[in-house]
């Protein structure tokens, strides 16, 4: 099962999902699948012609009364009376009928003989395309998969029942029940194999109307996709649970099942309100039906219990595991899970409570499992995991000590010392990734009470294998909320290694490497996923892209629905939304089959000798890293790495905080910049003195601080009068920057919509669709974009600039500057500079963007708008070397704990792009003119991007331009 503990510590342990979604995969196979044997129902009806048996219906109603032998009595007469009078193709029906019958009652044996005889009797007169052939075959995969005496395999027979069909060019009912088993059959073990039959099989359900089967098959795909997708096959399960049938006494069945299932994909991303919810929702389905479901009736408390231990409620936990228990001692042979998983999942969540209750279910766990196959094996680590974690609240470190390393040598092994062996590399990535998360935080505390080499080694070995398998596992995940439960997760490793005594001072580099990796953890993994799409190929991209485009459409029709009160509209289109979102997941694992092989933005080489090895002698990164109590800042030079510690954040981000304010609303900022300064840059004063230029990597609020304004320890003036400044989301991200060669020759792309005055703005429809979540963009109004006439003088003189050079120049000004134009010529230029009304979203970050015209040819008056947002931006493939965002607010976003600041320029850097200038507060279009306009005119005179950068701003500076005008335009990237 999937667990979840918040600690004093606030340590998350999470238990393996893997476990977890084939849990409820055996409890959906036997409501879904297994139910309508139990209560026996003739197959295809009109297909078989089940009308032209005589007597069938007093061998139904026989069955009923579960007088099987009398069913089978009235079969065999009936079959007696076909084969004397050569009737044979209706004694096939009748043959598999019995056989059918016969297996259900678990004769499997006289069932193995029944379905063969007739397979014997159908190849001797040659009559084997037809559909009781075929039924025949799959009857017979029922029975090889439940009686373990026969020795051909399921799937031979699944095969040769799909050949037949084939060959019949069916494409009935039968045909779509026989490529669904077959998909079934295979997805659990082989994805691949298993998928193509799944989504023909759904294909030809969806044309046949048949609801039962495409739930079985969506549901499916759904679970087995969740584990790189989990918010995705949430909504999924949401959109199944609203449009399940209502009608009737077995559709409760199925409602109780998606809203149990619902619930704890719910619970695995820690929307614990929700989860509770829709487990009482499957609770009070049951009880309003009266029809218990005895594989839930002990799972549905059990879940409520999870939830509440996991919110720290201690009535509400002890209430439902007392529920749980007894039910699960009343069910013994209908129960959803084994003695041992039910008490491991007991004792891990009375953790938070009561450790010696907890210790005494764990060892209840520990004592009734034999780890003899994988699953146990599983098992075991968990529940040794869950020890470890009691022994810790206990406050016994050795204790769990020991146990995490138990549980780490079930999958890694032990050397010659029984210690594990702290290897990543054997296919356990997941298990080992959750006891190593464990081992970890454990080392990191203990360390600090008593060290040794021999533990420090050991400490560092879990670290780095924990921080290898955390990568690697992070760039198959799609979802981009899941990635950013990762990267928390991440930071959380991050702040335990820095827990480590005296780390930073003796061993600065491992530090730095963490720090590195932790920073923007979830870019890294972005662009390497966007890697894996083939240069030459990117139709499954595109694909990607138009999907979530249509999705966003559909949502604003629903919610349109909704307000309406229009259920039935609203029912049809969350059916629509279902299959979109499940084609997203379908595309969304395709793309990660395309992915390249190498490893570039996750490797565990020494990011020290890599980032020291590019570094220029003059040149100085600062990296700022923050956890909730410290902030630790990196110098590092091409021959130096040291690391002081700022103890008290909270201090920190107040000054930086009331300095940003300040200075973007022209306060006197010179006290807090002064404070700041002290903060953060007096300690590493006679490194400065040293250097021409400084890469800053700030992290939280200090995203927002142009560092170039604070003075220079060294003699008090601002360090843009000493130093070029440039900025930049990781270290790890600014090593790829320095492998990207400057261009030979300059081709420069620049739009401006200019937005004229007297035009009545509107917003496109699809614009509308996509960003309603955010009342800023919903609700937009004429004035919200005003005119921006000196962006047209801006482009324009930049373009004279070029020109006079005989430089590559495109201007898009005005009616030409819309989406149609911007992306066909986005590709072609090295630098691209965007003059326009730009937009960080607080809500949703890949929502971020800024405004063109609408593509609409009907728009003959140009005032109908759209918006590139980041989403779009990262489909793009281009050789653009800078891209300007000469738009307020570009460069500003919300920032999210552990990954920083999320902001447009990120969509850049995730499309290649090595260098971005943008905006952190709103600047006035003619002083951005100005700025703009020197910054071209020193680059083109030869000077790097910061360099020119720096001089422009220096140009303002002595025209009397205030820091409001100058300061808020930063360069990121190398």
């Amino acid at each position: 099962m999937f667990e979840y503990f918040t600690f004093s510590k606030n340590y998350k342990y999470y238990l393996s999902i893997k476990q977890m979604r084939y849990f409820l995969i055996l409890i959906f196979a036997f409501l879904f699948i297994t139910k309508s044997y139990s209560q026996y129902g003739p197959l295809y009806w009109k297909l078989r012609g089940y009308d032209n048996i005589t007597n069938y219906r007093s061998v139904l109603a026989a069955y009923d009364k579960k007088d099987v032998t009398g069913a089978i009595r009235i079969l065999d007469s009936i079959s007696n009376i076909y084969s004397s009078n050569n009737e044979f193709k209706l004694n096939y029906v009748v043959q598999n009928e019995k056989g059918a019958m016969l297996y259900l009652s678990k004769d499997y044996a006289n069932s193995f003989n029944t379905l063969n005889n007739n397979i014997i009797q159908m190849n001797s007169k040659k009559d084997t395309l037809n559909y009781e052939y075929a039924i025949a075959l799959r009857l017979l995969s029922y029975v090889a998969k439940d009686w373990t005496q026969l020795t051909v395999s399921r799937y031979s027979y699944l095969e040769r029942q799909l050949n037949v069909l084939t060959l019949m060019k069916d494409s009935s009912e039968i045909a779509a029940d026989c490529m669904s088993d077959f998909g079934l059959s295979y997805i659990y073990t082989d994805v691949d194999k298993g998928l193509p039959y799944l989504l023909k099989a759904k294909s030809l359900c969806k044309k046949l109307k048949m609801k039962r089967s495409l739930m079985v098959i969506d549901n499916t795909l759904a679970n087995q996709l969740s584990l790189e997708q989990p918010y995705l096959s949430i909504q999924i399960q949401k959109n199944m649970l609203q449009t399940a049938g209502r009608k009737n006494y077995a559709d409760s069945i199925k409602l109780t099942m998606l809203a149990y299932l619902l619930a704890y994909k719910c619970q695995e991303v820690e929307l614990f309100e929700e989860a509770i919810h829709y487990f009482h929702y499957a609770d009070s389905i049951m009880h309003i039906t009266n029809n218990p479901q005895y594989k839930l009736i002990a799972a549905i408390p059990l879940g409520l219990a999870q939830c509440y231990s996991k919110m720290g409620n201690k009535d509400q936990f002890v209430e439902y595991i007392n529920i749980a228990q007894n039910a699960f001692n009343t069910i013994s042979e209908s129960r959803s899970m084994s003695e041992s998983m039910f008490n491991l999942i007991v004792g891990s969540n009375y953790i938070p409570f009561n450790t010696d209750s907890a210790l005494y279910y764990l060892q209840k766990a520990q004592d009734i499992l034999s780890i003899e196959s994988e699953s146990e094996k599983k098992t075991m680590s968990i529940i040794l995991n869950s020890q470890a974690l009691a022994f810790q609240k206990k406050g016994n470190l050795d204790d769990a000590i020991q146990k995490i390393f138990e549980s780490i040598k079930i999958f890694a092994g032990s050397d010659e010392n029984n210690d594990p062996n702290f290897i990543c590399t054997n296919g356990y990535d997941n298990e080992l990734k959750e006891s190593y998360l464990i081992a970890c935080d454990l080392l990191s505390e203990n360390i600090t009470n008593i060290y040794s080499k021999e533990l420090y080694d050991k400490t560092l070995n879990c670290f780095y294998c924990c921080d290898t398998l955390m990568r690697r596992l992070a760039i198959n995940i799609s979802d981009e909320k899941a990635i950013f439960d990762y990267s928390k997760r991440y930071k959380q490793l991050t702040g335990d290694i820095l827990k480590i005594q005296n780390l930073t001072n003796q061993n600065p580099e491992i530090a730095f490497h963490f720090v590195c990796n932790s920073k923007a953890f979830q870019l890294m993994a972005d662009i390497k996923r966007h890697s894996y799409i083939s240069t030459k190929d990117d139709s499954l991209w595109r694909k990607k892209i138009e999907i979530e485009k249509n999705i966003k459409l559909i949502t604003n029709k629903k919610t349109n629905a909704t307000s309406n009160q229009l259920k039935t509209l609203n029912d049809s289109l969350a059916n629509i939304e279902k299959d979109m979102l499940l084609d997203l997941m379908v595309i969304n694992y395709e793309i990660m089959k395309h992915r390249k092989a190498d490893n570039q933005y996750f490797i565990n080489e020494d990011l020290i000798r890599i980032t020291q090895n590019n570094i220029e002698e003059e040149h100085l990164i600062i990296d700022i890293y923050q956890t909730e109590k410290k902030a630790f800042i990196f110098s590092v030079s091409k021959n130096e790495l040291s690391c002081f510690t700022i103890d008290n954040v909270e201090k920190l981000d107040s000054i930086a905080n009331q300095f940003y304010i300040s200075l973007k609303t022209g306060g006197n900022s010179s006290a807090s910049a002064s404070m700041l300064s002290d903060l953060i840059l007096k300690p590493i004063a006679s490194n400065l003195s040293k250097r021409k230029s400084i890469t800053f990597i700030p992290d939280n609020i200090l995203y927002q601080v142009p560092f170039e304004v604070l003075p220079n320890p060294n003699n008090g003036k601002m360090l843009i009068y000493d130093y070029s400044i440039n900025y930049h989301y990781s270290t790890a991200l600014w090593n790829k920057s320095q492998r990207n060669e400057t261009p030979k020759e300059y081709s420069l792309l620049a739009i401006a919509p200019v937005f004229e005055k007297n035009k009545n703005l509107t917003i496109d429809s699809y614009f509308k669709g996509a960003h309603l979540e955010d009342d800023y963009l919903n609700n937009i109004k004429k004035e919200s974009l005003c005119p921006l006439p000196y962006t047209l003088e801006e482009v324009e003189e930049i373009g004279k600039l070029f020109k006079t050079q005989e430089t590559n120049c495109v201007i898009l000004t005005k009616k030409d500057a819309n989406k149609h134009y911007f992306f066909n010529s986005f590709l072609n230029h090295t630098i691209i500079h965007i003059a326009t009304h730009g937009y960080a979203s607080k809500v949703s970050p890949n929502h971020s963007g800024f405004f063109l015209y609408s593509n609409d040819s009907n728009n003959t008056s140009y005032n109908n708008l759209d918006f590139v947002n980041m989403n779009e931006i990262y489909s793009v493939k281009t050789n653009a070397d800078l891209v300007v965002l000469s738009a307020c607010n570009s460069g500003v976003g919300p920032i999210y704990n552990g990954e920083g600041l999320m902001a447009l320029p990120r969509g850049f850097i995730y499309a290649g792009v090595p260098n971005v200038l943008a905006s952190l507060w709103k600047v006035h279009d003619i002083k951005t003119k100005v700025l703009m306009v020197a910054f071209y005119k020193h680059l083109l005179d030869g000077n790097n991007y910061a360099k020119a950068l720096r001089l422009a701003k220096l140009d303002c500076i002595y025209t009397g331009h205030h820091p409001l005008d100058w300061a808020g335009f930063v360069l990121i990237g190398g």
